[in-house]
C-alpha cells in the first residue's frame, strides 16, 4: 500500500473518496484511491496491491462474517 498526501483538507469544505479498480490478473487486484474536493482539487491520492482469498483461507483465518 502506497500513500501520497498533498495539502491539508479544509474542514467546511464537502470531500470525496473515491477508489477505483486498476487491474485484476486471477486473484490479484490492483486498486487505486483518491480524495478530492468539489473542485477537483486531490488532497490525497493512495495505491495498494491485494489477493482475493479462496472461502477457504477466510474460514481458515476467522476473518468472514
Amino acid at each position: 500500500m502506497e500513500s501520497k498526501l498533498g495539502s491539508p483538507a479544509p474542514v467546511v469544505k464537502n470531500l470525496l473518496a473515491e477508489s477505483w479498480l486498476e487491474e485484476r490478473s486471477g486473484r490479484e487486484l490492483s486498486v487505486h484511491s483518491e480524495l478530492t474536493d468539489e473542485d477537483g482539487k486531490v488532497f490525497a491520492q493512495g495505491s495498494a496491491s491485494l489477493v482475493v482469498l479462496s472461502q477457504e483461507q477466510i474460514d481458515r483465518m476467522g476473518v468472514g462474517a
